[in-house]
């Protein structure tokens, strides 16, 4: 069994009395933040080795400071990846000092926030553990944690006053996978995204799961209803939905309630116990359907669920669910899992002429060309019982993201969608790990109706800064990049030409004492195709041979590229390992093959919130 050490949160009083703990005031981390009556902190704690208590010290400075003390004391695990949780209201304005010593203590993280203006100004970070913090200057315009682990999207939705919610798996202390939070930013644009405080966690008995993506709809009086994956692998079922609503989009009200319990029992003797990621969605009735993934128990691919809600059964709560039947099934590419599977309407969801796009990503897969973890789209009908597939194209040919989410936003009429900027085929498991979520991307069909664009969102031309000299890159000459090396490059390409005169590269070259790492982009008469050749000698090509491009956009960011052709008819994305920068750029081919007038660079701002946050 564990062992069990004690952890405290004492608050001393300006004259130095504790109430009742005798323990010595050593201290070796100070920090100071300004509050309000109304502010609340979040801390993230625990003691360092056997029989010791971890003590963090809150004590009011300046004149005529109160005499006030109090003690909580908790108990964790000695488990280097646990830490005690407490959510603290002083209902005292002025300077705090916050002090421990770091023998005894270890704190991971601490904010303070506002709960009346939060969902304005975000929250306001404290401190951040050395080693859970995320490299220093690596200031991005994609949305990403100000510390730890990010992985799939969650509960991407927007609420009646037109503020965006996007949550995603978090894990807060470390930069490596383990037990799943939900984290939380809000943005009223799609592009500034303002980081909100942590809505859930797991328990420490669930440290091995934790809560897995999910979805998030209107709540009957208001906030938001989200369902959730509870997860635990010692436990049987593995997996199964939850529920909880939150009004205030920092906490949940009240405890969870289960949506679905078990299986199916219909089909219960036929899937394994991988049974999650719930996606909640008005259907073509008006009705709230859902789908969930899962995979076959003979090892014969996987499958998505499909649930529809008994309104009169359900009485306004999360319950009610009843089984439709499977909606689709994918064994290619030894495929596992049908992972975070959502139908998103490419109109109203209410007219049966609306196409909808039905995504979901392939978990262990591997295609032909060596491709891993895929991300298919497929646009097809639904009419509540059956999906019938109309085209399937993929989300990203180059893999380098996973489990997209989206939504229809009832308020612009677009349909949204999201994803991960990193991909489980990359991750050991031992390493950091730090990525990004896409940039927020519009489903809409091509006039031909026989396509799918997915360009990004309007609204990400507020990131531009300034327009930079091109001279340069016009004429196949290297262009360095701002330092920050957060750009979008758009240029237009006469595609007919390339039979006649061969391929035009873009080469982003990376450069980080003496070693190089390079990422081409190549238009052919072949199609298009992306070469990732990384520091360490590893080099990956992926192509997309149905494209025939005429028009390329590329965001370049801290750790990522993301590049979208034709308006979207084409994208892929790739993962820059360790955070790393593209430090210039050149065309290589024939200038017979460029418009040159076309082409266009900005410099992009960082708008990330950690930018605007003392630690």
């Amino acid at each position: 069994m564990a062992k069990r050490v004690k952890a405290a949160i004492i608050w001393r009083s300006s004259d130095g009395s504790s109430s009742g703990h005798n323990l010595a005031l050593n201290k070796d981390h100070f920090v100071f933040i300004e509050i309000r009556v109304d502010s609340v902190f979040h801390i993230w704690f625990k003691a360092n080795g056997e029989e010791k208590e971890g003590v963090i010290y809150v004590r009011e400075t300046g004149e005529g400071a109160e005499t006030a003390e109090r003690a909580m004391v908790s108990t964790t695990e000695r488990d280097d990846r646990l830490f005690d949780f407490r959510e603290i209201a002083l209902l005292k304005q002025g300077t705090m000092e916050l002090s421990w010593w770091s023998a005894t203590t270890t704190i991971s993280y601490i904010y303070v926030f506002e709960p009346e203006t939060v969902l304005a100004n975000g929250i306001r970070i404290v401190y951040i553990s050395p080693e859970t913090e995320r490299n220093p200057g690596t200031e991005k315009f994609h949305l990403h944690p100000p510390l730890g682990w990010n992985n799939d999207p969650a509960g991407f939705s927007r609420t009646p006053d037109g503020v965006y919610h996007l949550f995603y798996q978090h894990y807060p202390h470390k930069q490596q996978w383990h037990g799943m939070h939900w984290a939380h930013a809000a943005s009223t644009d799609l592009v500034r995204w303002k980081h909100q405080p942590i809505l859930m966690k797991p328990e420490k008995s669930n440290w091995k799961g934790g809560i897995y993506t999910g979805s998030a709809i209107a709540a009957k009086d208001g906030g938001l209803r989200i369902y959730y994956t509870d997860h635990n692998d010692d436990r049987h079922p593995m997996e199964y939905q939850r529920s909880i609503v939150t009004k205030d989009f920092y906490r949940p009200m009240g405890p969870p309630r289960d949506a679905i319990a078990r299986r199916p029992s219909e089909i219960a003797a036929v899937i394994t116990e991988d049974f999650r990621d719930p996606n909640v969605f008005v259907g073509p009735d008006g009705a709230l359907f859902m789908t969930t993934s899962s995979r076959f128990i003979n090892g014969t691919g996987g499958v998505v669920l499909l649930f529809r809600q008994n309104e009169t059964a359900a009485n306004g709560g999360p319950e009610g669910w009843e089984f439709k039947g499977i909606l689709h099934k994918d064994n290619r590419w030894h495929n596992a899992v049908c992972e975070c599977s959502g139908l998103i309407p490419l109109g109203d969801p209410r007219s049966m002429h609306t196409l909808w796009a039905f995504v979901y990503s392939m978990s262990n897969s591997v295609d032909e060309d060596g491709r891993q973890f895929l991300n298919p789209v497929i646009v097809g009908n639904f009419n509540g019982r059956k999906f019938t597939p109309l085209f399937e194209q993929m989300l990203d040919f180059a893999t380098g993201s996973y489990a997209y989410q989206g939504f229809r936003d009832s308020i612009s009429g677009e349909s949204l969608l999201v994803g991960w900027l990193g991909n489980w085929a990359d991750y050991n498991g031992v390493q950091n790990f730090p990525t990004a979520l896409t940039l927020p991307r519009v489903l809409k069909l091509a006039p031909s109706r026989n396509f799918l664009l997915t360009p990004p969102h309007p609204s990400v031309v507020q990131l531009r800064e300034k327009e930079l000299d091109m001279a340069d890159f016009r004429t196949f000459k290297i262009t360095q990049l701002p330092k920050n090396g957060a750009v979008e490059i758009f240029f237009e390409i006469y595609y007919w030409r390339l039979r006649i005169y061969g391929s035009i590269v873009l080469e982003m070259q990376q450069t980080d004492k003496g070693e190089e790492g390079k990422i081409s982009l190549v238009a052919s008469k072949d199609g298009l195709e992306m070469i990732l050749g990384w520091k360490n000698g590893t080099q990956h090509r992926y192509i997309e041979r149905k494209a025939r491009p005429t028009s390329l956009q590329i965001f370049i960011d801290v750790g990522s590229v993301e590049v979208f052709s034709d308006q979207g008819e084409w994208s892929c994305t790739a993962r820059i390992p360790d955070e790393g920068r593209v430090d210039n750029i050149r065309l290589i081919g024939r200038s017979e093959v460029l418009n040159s007038q076309s082409a266009k660079m900005w410099a992009i701002k960082s708008v990330t919130q950690t930018d605007e946050t003392t630690q």
